[in-house]
C-alpha cells in the first residue's frame, strides 16, 4: 500500500508540473501575441488587431475589448482625417481666388501707396495657407498609400534660415528678438517640405505665444548622437 502510495504520488506530481508547464505557456503564449499587437500598434499600424483563438475564456474576451476599442479608435481617426481632407480642399479654392484678386490688387498700386506693404504681406499669409492646405492634403494622399514621401538629403540649417527670414517680419512687429544658431551644415535624410512645415508650425506658435519683447530661439545642430531642431520661446508655456 504504502509502495502504491508513493507511486501515485510521483506520477501526480509528474503530471502537475507537466499541466503546470503547458498551463503557463499557453497563457506566456497569449500574453506575448498581446505584447506583439500593442507594440505594432504603438508603432502607427492602427489596422493590427490582437489575434483570437475563437475560446471563451479570459484572454478571448480581453482581445474582444480591445479589437473592439481599436475599432473605435481607428474609426474616429478615419472621421478626423476625412473633416481634415475636406476642409482643406474646400477652402483652398476661395483661398486661391482670394490670393489672386490680391496679386490684381497690388499690382495697381504704386510702391509709394502706403497699403501697397499691407496687401504684400497679405499675400504672403494666403500663400503660407495655401502651402499648409497643400501640405494637410499631401499628408492624407501619403497615408492612405496614394503617394509616397519624397525622401532627399535635407540642409536642415538652411531649412531653418528659410523659415526664420519667413517669420522675420512679424517677429520684428512684436519686437521679439531671434536667437538664431544654425552655422554648420545640418545634413539628413527627409522630405523637405513635410519638414519645413512642422518647422514653420512651431516657430509660428513661439511667435504668437510670446509676449512683446521676448525672445524665441531656434537652432539646428549636429550632437553626438543625431540632427537636432530646437525652438524655444519665454512665452507662458504649456502644462507638461
Amino acid at each position: 500500500i504504502v509502495r502504491a502510495l508513493l507511486w501515485g504520488l510521483l506520477i501526480m506530481v509528474a503530471l502537475g508540473l507537466f499541466g503546470g508547464l503547458i498551463m503557463s505557456r499557453r497563457v506566456l503564449r497569449h500574453i506575448e501575441q498581446i505584447n506583439q499587437a500593442t507594440r505594432e500598434i504603438m508603432a502607427g499600424g492602427l489596422a493590427r488587431r490582437i489575434p483570437s483563438n475563437g475560446s471563451a475564456d479570459d484572454f478571448e474576451q480581453l482581445a474582444t475589448n480591445l479589437n473592439a476599442m481599436l475599432d473605435e479608435i481607428e474609426r474616429l481617426m478615419a472621421g478626423i482625417q476625412h473633416v481634415s481632407n475636406n476642409v482643406a480642399h474646400d477652402l483652398r479654392t476661395p483661398l486661391t481666388r482670394l490670393r489672386n484678386q490680391l496679386e490684381t490688387l497690388h499690382s495697381d498700386l504704386d510702391d509709394s501707396n502706403p497699403h501697397a506693404e499691407q496687401v504684400a504681406d497679405s499675400i504672403a499669409e494666403a500663400d503660407q495657407l495655401l502651402s499648409t492646405f497643400s501640405s494637410l492634403l499631401r499628408i492624407a494622399r501619403i497615408e492612405a498609400g496614394g503617394v509616397k514621401a519624397i525622401i532627399q538629403i535635407v540642409d536642415l540649417a538652411a531649412l531653418v534660415r528659410d523659415a526664420v527670414e519667413l517669420y522675420a517680419a512679424v517677429a520684428e512687429a512684436k519686437q521679439i528678438t531671434r536667437v538664431a544658431e544654425y552655422a554648420k551644415p545640418v545634413t539628413v535624410l527627409a522630405d523637405r517640405d513635410m519638414l519645413f512645415q512642422a518647422i514653420t508650425n512651431l516657430l509660428d506658435n513661439a511667435i504668437k505665444y510670446t509676449p512683446a519683447e521676448g525672445s524665441v530661439q531656434v537652432k539646428a545642430l549636429l550632437t553626438d548622437e543625431a540632427a537636432q531642431i530646437t525652438i524655444a520661446d519665454n512665452g507662458p508655456g504649456i502644462p507638461a
